[in-house]
């Protein structure tokens, strides 16, 4: 049996409340208690929108390959590069095996608020409008 035991956005200037700045990396900690090792552990976040729209997800394997289970006790830091709107989203997490089996899966568990304004006053959202949901990162070259 697997259990998400912790699970804390880390951002010292908001320690009350899971608030991020426009532009600011998402630094997430969480804490998992394993009652048995497992090999082949993938952990995964997904990002979701108020209206439920999963729009974003990562995997630890994507960069890291699968984590073997060898302590009680298993500790992850996770940044992920924040280009979403200013608004409200909520974060679902969860602890699998390779060949698919879920050990632990907590939906729309922790409540993330992306503000207008960025650290220190700069470039933060430029227009009152928002379109979609995200940034995506973007070379233009125009002619």
């Amino acid at each position: 049996m697997v259990f998400y035991r912790q699970i804390q956005i880390i951002n010292p200037e908001f320690e009350n409340g899971n608030v991020i700045y426009f532009n600011e990396t998402i630094s997430i900690a969480c804490e998992i208690e394993f009652l048995e090792q497992y090999s082949n552990v993938m952990f995964d976040v997904r990002i979701i929108s108020i209206e439920g729209i999963e729009l974003a997800h990562t995997m630890n394997t994507y960069k890291n390959g699968f984590y073997n289970v060898t302590s009680t006790q298993v500790q992850f830091d996770l940044d992920i590069e924040n280009t979403f709107q200013p608004g409200k989203y909520f974060l679902t997490f969860g602890a699998h095996l390779s060949d698919g089996l879920t050990l632990d899966y907590l939906e729309n568990v922790v409540e993330l608020n992306v503000l207008n304004v960025s650290k220190n006053n700069t470039s933060g959202l430029v227009y009152d409008f928002k379109l979609g949901y995200m940034r995506p990162n973007a070379t233009w070259k125009i002619y």
